[in-house]
């Protein structure tokens, strides 16, 4: 079905609905938007679906608004259009938040880290979308999010955040090993080890310090790597 009789279908289909018009018009709206617009191609099948399957209801909930924000963030049903968590819908919900913390924090936000939550509920009823086509927003009983790769940029600025984490626990280690070492020296002092006690374990915490500081490059080392692999 080309776009043209698609959305004729669609004003046909919500002529049947007992809904005031202004929320027909904003919904046949994003619905032109997300059928011409190329960041929406991959829904388009199930939208088709939607129109074939007579799903007008569905159809207008799905796009009338762009889900609103509440007190806990956006929630709603997971689906196709602006009104439902989707790729689409988490990447804005991202990218303002993203906007957010710059406009309050500047540059210190990059360093500020994300928080990834996860959901173990089932997304999506069987029978409300065509199984058999293309649906960006299920694989399974998953929701799929598509995030795009990080640019070479981006990628060499996490590694300065690598080394600069990595500095960071190897001055943490060398503060343990005074506070250790000061405080075997004082039970020398005491007379609660020997002398000879004393400089055993001092290697010893020297050893361990030695092998902590080699775990924390190599874990640095393959972070790094890991990160600037494309």
């Amino acid at each position: 079905m080309d776009k043209t009789a698609l959305i004729e279908s669609i004003n046909n289909g919500f002529k049947s609905l007992n809904v005031a018009d202004k929320y027909k018009k904003e919904a046949l709206k994003n619905i032109k938007l997300w059928l011409d617009d190329p960041l929406y191609t991959d829904y388009i099948p199930q939208i088709e679906y939607l129109v074939e399957s007579g799903k007008w209801d569905l159809l207008l909930d799905s796009f009338y608004q762009v889900i609103p924000f509440g007190t806990g963030g956006r929630r709603g049903m997971v689906g196709i259009g602006p009104n439902r968590i989707n790729g689409i819908t988490i990447t804005m919900s991202a990218q303002g938040h993203s906007q957010y913390l710059l406009k309050k924090y500047g540059a210190d936000s990059a360093t500020r880290g994300v928080v990834i939550a996860y959901d173990v509920r089932k997304f999506l009823k069987k029978g409300i979308f065509d199984d058999g086509r293309i649906n960006p927003v299920k694989e399974g009983e998953s929701i799929r999010i598509a995030i795009p790769p990080m640019t070479e940029e981006a990628r060499k600025e996490k590694v300065k955040e690598v080394s600069k984490k990595v500095e960071e626990a190897k001055i943490k280690v060398r503060m343990i090993r005074q506070d250790v070492i000061k405080s075997v020296e004082e039970m020398e002092d005491n007379g609660v080890i020997s002398e000879d006690d004393m400089h055993r374990e001092k290697e010893s915490i020297e050893k361990i310090i030695k092998e902590m500081n080699f775990a924390l490059e190599e874990m640095g080392k393959k972070k790094e790597q890991d990160l600037m692999q494309i």
